[in-house]
């Protein structure tokens, strides 16, 4: 999952990304990364309600999701499994998410190119493609990919 604020008027104008700085595995040899918040599906979860379990975890909550039109798949060693990792975006607002110190030092928002610097695979880095190219990046995004609209309260 991608998660981003946007200002400004209809589509975005300012747009930019929420990355966590992340603290390397006790069993390990991995330096510090930046990621994309990321979650899990549950049962018969469906996208809306995973994304606002996944992310009341950092105290924050999605007012829109948007299909990214992005998947890959990793071999992810930590778990010693394949895993398919779709991409979505969400819209936030409010203030900077609260961090479990065990598994983040740091958390912040960049702008497009920044965050796209800050991640280093090609997974990440080909999902802010997509989020921008299908999502951030349009005047509207595609109606069809939206799978939650709502304007925050201000």
């Amino acid at each position: 999952m991608c998660g981003f604020s946007a200002e400004g008027a209809r589509g975005w104008s300012i747009c930019s990304f929420e990355l966590l700085n992340s603290k390397p595995i006790a069993t390990s040899t991995a330096a510090f990364f930046w990621q994309i918040p990321s979650g899990v599906f549950q049962g018969e979860e469906r996208v809306p309600e995973a994304f606002d379990r996944a992310l009341s975890a950092y105290g924050i909550r999605a007012h829109g999701i948007w299909a990214a039109e992005h998947a890959y798949t990793i071999y992810n060693r930590r778990f010693h499994e394949i895993q398919i990792i779709s991409v979505y975006a969400a819209e936030v607002s409010g203030s900077d998410p609260q961090l479990n110190a065990a598994e983040h030092d740091a958390s912040g928002w960049f702008q497009y190119e920044a965050a796209l610097a800050a991640v280093h695979y090609r997974g990440l880095k080909d999902g802010l493609r997509s989020v921008r190219e299908y999502v951030t990046g349009p005047t509207a995004p595609a109606p069809e990919l939206c799978l939650r609209a709502e304007r925050p309260a201000t």
